[in-house]
C-alpha cells in the first residue's frame, strides 16, 4: 500500500516522502507520528495539484461538524477504515464543541488518475454534506493527529474504486429468483453505489420516469431505515439530493422532506438545521 509523509514538523510541510510498502493497518502510526501526511505520491516530493501522480490506496475524509464518530461508523460500517480523531476533537472552534476526526478508506484499487480522484471525492461530497470541501483538492495535506488520539478499527470491504459512472453501464439488473411477490415490491429505493432506484427484485426504475409515486416511496424507505438519532441531517441531505436528480422542484422537495421530517417528529428545535440539510443538498445535485 502507499502513502506520503512529510519528512519534518513544519506548519506548512513542502517536502514529502513517498511510502510504497506500508500495511493500512500502519496507518494510525503514521498519522500521530507528530507529522503532515497525504494519500497521494508528488512529483518531486512538492505538493500541490498539478504534482499529483497517483499512488492513492486510502480515501482521507475530514469531518469537522455535524457527524459525529457514532453515526460515522454506522454510515461506513460495510467498509474498511480507521476513524482517527484530529487535535481540534471535542475541543471549542468558534463557538462548537464536538467531534472532529478523520475517515480513513482503504481503496480496493489504486487510483492513479488525477480526473478518477477528483471524481470521486466530488461523489462523497455530494453523498456525505458534513465532509469538509477542500478534500476535493487532490494533493491536499493534513495536519498530524496527536499521539493519544482515538483510533476505531472497522474490519470491512474496501471501498469500491469504479466511477459510478462505470458501474451502471456494465450492470444489467436481473429479478432475484424463487422470490414470493410482497407488499415492498413495488418501492423503489436508491442504490447509491449503481445511482439507480432498484427495488429488492433487482427492477429499476428510469430516471425520466414520469410517475413520481414509485420515487416517492423511495426516499419514504430511505427516511425509514436512515432517519435516527445522529444521522437525521445527513438522511435528509440524501433524501434532497436524490429528489432533485430526479428532476423534482426545489419548493416540492422542500415542502415534501419538510412534512417527512414532522411525521418522524423531527425535534421541533432543530427546524432550521432540517431546513439546512435540505437546501445544502441543492449546491451538490
Amino acid at each position: 500500500m502507499n502513502f506520503t509523509v512529510a519528512n519534518h514538523g513544519s506548519t506548512i510541510p513542502s517536502e514529502f516522502i513517498h511510502y510504497p510498502n506500508v500495511e493500512f493497518e500502519d496507518i494510525p502510526d503514521m498519522v500521530t507520528s507528530g507529522y503532515s501526511y497525504c494519500a497521494c505520491k508528488l512529483k518531486d516530493n512538492y505538493r500541490n495539484d498539478n504534482n499529483f501522480q497517483g499512488m492513492v490506496d486510502v480515501l482521507i475524509l475530514d469531518v469537522d461538524e455535524i457527524c459525529s464518530i457514532e453515526a460515522a461508523e454506522i454510515l461506513f460500517k460495510k467498509y474498511k477504515f480507521y476513524i482517527i480523531t484530529s487535535k481540534s476533537h471535542q475541543i471549542d472552534k468558534g463557538g462548537i464543541t464536538c467531534d472532529r476526526f478523520r475517515i480513513f478508506l482503504k481503496l480496493d484499487k489504486t487510483i492513479n488518475n488525477r480526473e478518477q480522484m477528483e471524481r470521486t471525492y466530488s461523489e462523497f461530497l455530494s453523498l456525505y454534506y458534513f465532509v469538509d470541501a477542500s478534500c476535493r483538492n487532490v494533493s491536499r495535506f493534513y495536519y498530524s493527529s496527536p499521539e493519544d488520539a482515538i483510533v476505531i478499527y472497522n474490519q470491512g470491504k474496501d471501498y469500491p474504486t469504479s466511477t459510478l459512472r462505470n458501474i451502471k453501464s456494465s450492470l444489467k439488473p436481473t429479478l432475484i429468483e424463487n422470490q414470493t411477490p410482497s407488499t415492498s415490491k413495488d418501492i423503489y429505493r436508491f442504490n447509491e453505489l449503481l445511482d439507480l432506484w432498484i427495488t429488492d427484485f433487482g427492477e429499476t426504475l428510469p430516471m425520466t420516469i414520469e410517475n413520481k409515486e414509485a420515487q416517492l416511496k423511495g426516499v419514504s424507505a430511505l427516511l425509514d431505515n436512515e432517519f435516527y438519532q445522529g444521522n437525521k441531517s445527513n438522511s435528509l441531505f440524501k433524501a434532497s439530493s436524490m429528489m432533485r436528480k430526479d428532476g423534482f422542484d426545489d419548493d416540492f422537495i422542500t415542502e415534501h422532506l419538510l412534512s417527512e421530517w414532522e411525521l418522524r417528529k423531527g425535534d421541533k428545535d432543530k427546524w432550521k438545521d432540517a431546513l439546512s440539510s435540505i437546501k445544502g443538498a441543492f449546491k451538490y445535485s
